[in-house]
Parts: C-alpha cells; structure tokens; sequence
C-alpha cells in the first residue's frame, strides 16, 4: 500500500477544524496533505489563507501547490493528491488523496461537519478535479 494512502488512513476520524494539520485533534483538507507529508517526513509551504477563502476567487491554493509539487496529466493513480474546483469554473479549493483506484475510485479528505472520511470518487466529484498532482512519496 502507499506510504501517503496508509497514513491518510491513519487519519480518518479526525475532526474538521479550519487550518488545523493535527491527527486527532483537527484539520481541514489542507491540513490533511500537509498533516500527511508531515508525518512521512515531507513537508511543502502554502500561504495562510482566510477562513472565507472559498468565497473569493483566488488561485492562491494552486499556485501554493504548483510552487512545490509536480503537476500531473497521468489518469487517476493511488497516492496522488486530487484538487477540486466546488462551483462550475471555479478555482481549486477543494483537496483529496486518491486511496484506492479500482474497483470503485475512493479518496481521503477533510471534508465541512465529516472531518477526515474516505469517500467513494463519485461522478459528480470526478467532474470537479481541476488538477493532479504527485506526492513525493510513494510505496
């Protein structure tokens, strides 16, 4: 199994707290993949966002992103990291870690009122990705 998937894994149940990257105590999806690429000895640098960051239109998360992790076209792959645009057209502002490929896709976020849950990667899901990209973990 993947060293991220195993260690989001670990994570599940972890409540949702905004800005939060501690197993247990909270996170938000952000904090989830720095939480994760933490803990497997990783770490990458986002800008601090606002709390209402959802509402603005800014490209701060994927260009946070881009700045330290490589963007992929590959098709969906356990292990990668999942961005998701929440509105038509919209910027990425949504994160995930796909878990599990086949027989059904699945993936592991931080997800409002859930906290950390692995969700199956549902058509309307697979319409929001907006972007991919590789973790520099991998088994």
């Amino acid at each position: 199994m993947n060293a991220v998937v195993r260690e989001a894994r670990g994570w599940i149940g972890t409540p949702f707290v905004h800005q939060g990257r501690s197993k247990g105590a909270g996170c938000d999806c952000l904090g989830l993949v720095l939480g994760v690429l933490e803990r497997c000895g990783h770490s990458i640098a986002v800008p601090a966002y606002a709390e209402d960051w959802q509402n603005a239109d800014e490209r701060f998360l994927y260009n946070g992103l881009l700045a330290n992790l490589e963007q992929t076209s590959q098709e969906l792959s356990v292990g990668q990291l999942i961005g998701f645009a929440l509105r038509p057209r919209g910027p990425l502002q949504h994160l995930g870690i796909l878990s599990q490929s086949a027989p059904i896709p699945r993936f592991i976020h931080a997800y409002g009122t859930h906290g950390v849950v692995e969700s199956a990667l549902t058509d309307a899901w697979q319409r929001g990705i907006v972007a991919r990209f590789e973790l520099p973990i991998g088994d």
